[in-house]
């Protein structure tokens, strides 16, 4: 479970804008679904309505865990529970359509998360 949440953490880590524009306003409504990023399709971070959210992992066995997020303006504050033990990361969203968020590492690295699609 630790590396779950450490894929996840690595990912939703940071407030950095990565080329120093002004950060363009984020519709929140957006943020509600099922989310992954390329690599990682077996794990996926669902942002559920009224704040709460579920990680899952399908390899190896099915495990999930739950949590809590808020949004203010573009950035995400997400805690996650892992195991009882709380693990707090804030991100400032770069780009987020109704197929994709762009999100930047604090390294600058930019991570692209993909919306799942209900099969």
């Amino acid at each position: 479970m630790r590396v779950l949440v450490g894929c996840f953490a690595l990912v939703l880590c940071g407030t950095v804008a990565a080329n120093g524009k002004k950060d363009e306003m984020i519709d929140p409504a957006k943020l509600v679904g099922k989310w992954t990023s390329k690599g990682w399709e077996n794990e996926v971070l669902e942002l559920l309505k009224g704040g709460k959210l579920v990680m899952r992992r399908t390899v190896g066995g099915k495990e999930a865990f739950d949590g809590t997020y808020t949004f203010d303006g573009n950035k995400l504050t997400v805690v996650a529970k892992p195991e009882g033990k709380e693990d707090k990361s804030t991100v400032t969203i770069k780009k987020l359509t109704d197929a994709e968020m762009v999100i930047v590492a604090e390294s600058g690295k930019e991570v692209v998360m993909v919306r799942v699609k209900d099969k």
